[in-house]
């Protein structure tokens, strides 16, 4: 997947939330800042800087819903099989 992030974008987040290791590679395209940081100052800035876990929180949402349109309807285990869920 190719993702394009404009001024104030990040990428790394999940992973830095939880804690599972991923491959990640950026390319910066324009002259601009880079910051890395490790897990111990990404959860002491989100303690910190409630608007940055505000921030985060919600691209994080954003990102799924993308995801999820990208796919398509899920369909529950039950109804691929054709048949109804247990009561």
């Amino acid at each position: 997947m190719i993702v394009a992030y404009g001024p104030g974008g990040f990428a790394g987040e999940l992973n830095l939330l939880t804690g599972q290791r991923r491959s990640l590679s950026c390319r910066v395209t324009q002259p601009g800042r880079v910051l890395v940081i490790d897990e111990a100052e990404f959860r002491r800035l989100m303690s910190s800087r409630p608007e940055l876990s505000e921030t985060i929180f919600s691209a994080l949402l954003a990102r799924r819903e993308v995801l999820r349109s990208e796919r398509g309807p899920r369909r529950s285990a039950s109804s691929a099989r054709g048949t109804r869920p247990r009561r």
